[in-house]
């Protein structure tokens, strides 16, 4: 078994040692524990602010690539530069920026649905439907001018600019739907038609910001009853 007090004064100076003695570090430690995820790019890595070679933990705290990681140089670039697939998983990105799996996974999840919500606006966009804005001052349902107590009401009001003219137009075309259109400046039904042939249905629902199962019963309701 390798001398743990031999390695730990070892590892004091390990950004000093030349590559071979590294690798006789990580064999010794390999031993002890499994460390296989630890790997200390073999050439120097290239900082892409002052194009220098970082053969130091950086201290550049405000750099966008620094990471809180001394093993890394704490250069996010240089543990790239070790990896075999360009891809991290969400452990390696976990035990990079020190963030839970779980965190780490949420914020995949909120990124991928940013990203589908754009796709789908341009495909709303290249399928050729029209595109509009909500006029200031005008009910987002029917359209009709709204009255000063209207615009003030709390139960009517949707942001500064706009609002229902009555309890009745909120009722038919729920605050849900006037996001929708405000963000993809289409028809709801034209977003959701288009959406229901990209993706699932309970995946649309969580694109457009619905809870699981509600835009589907709300159309069911239409489609029977007309409201």
């Amino acid at each position: 078994m390798p001398d743990l007090t031999i390695i730990s004064e070892r590892l004091k100076n390990f950004n000093d040692l030349l590559p071979k003695d590294r690798a006789e570090v990580f064999t010794q430690l390999k031993q002890i524990a499994d460390i296989s995820f630890i790997k200390v790019a073999e050439s120097e890595s290239i900082c892409p602010v002052h194009q220098e070679p970082v053969t130091l933990p950086c201290g550049l705290k405000k750099c966008r690539y620094w990471v809180d990681q001394p093993w890394t140089r704490n250069c996010a670039l240089n543990f790239l530069a070790t990896q075999e697939k360009e891809n991290l998983t969400v452990d390696q990105v976990s035990l990079l920026f020190r963030k839970p799996p779980e965190r780490v996974d949420a914020i995949y999840k909120r990124a991928f649905k940013i990203v589908q919500r754009h796709y789908l606006k341009d495909q709303v966009r290249n399928r050729g439907t029209p595109w509009f804005q909500y006029l200031q001052g005008y009910c987002v349902a029917c359209q009709s001018k709204l009255l000063e107590e209207e615009i003030l009401d709390p139960k009517l009001r949707l942001d500064v600019e706009h609002g229902y003219c009555s309890v009745d137009c909120k009722f038919h075309f729920p605050p849900q739907y006037y996001l929708v259109e405000k963000f993809f400046e289409s028809d709801f039904y034209r977003v959701v038609e288009v959406g229901g042939e990209l993706f699932n249905f309970y995946y649309l629902e969580e694109i457009l910001g619905f809870q699981p199962n509600a835009l589907r019963y709300r159309l069911e309701k239409i489609r029977k009853n007309g409201v």
